[in-house]
């Protein structure tokens, strides 16, 4: 018989190796696109990632300062996705 603590631990596991994929995937892009790698925003999107938690709160709307060789922006969608984010 499976415990409720095994099915969230099992949660805890399988959110904890989605951030580590997510901490791999920032790293690659951003390392790749005119030296988006040591930006800020990219910064604290890899502080949360790697340590699957919340280190950066307020994260969203991104990128809050204009990537280095982009034109991007917060859209109006990345406000909204904001006003949805754990606080």
């Amino acid at each position: 018989m499976i415990t409720q603590k095994t099915k969230e631990q099992k949660r805890i596991d399988e959110l904890e190796r989605v951030c580590a994929e997510l901490y791999q995937v920032i790293g690659c892009l951003s390392g790749k696109h005119d030296d988006c790698f040591d930006h800020p925003d990219v910064q604290r999107a890899l502080d949360n990632a790697s340590r699957a938690r919340l280190v950066h709160r307020r994260l969203l709307p991104w990128p809050r300062e204009p990537l280095p060789g982009y034109e991007f922006s917060a859209t109006p969608r990345s406000r909204l996705l904001s006003s949805r984010s754990i606080r």
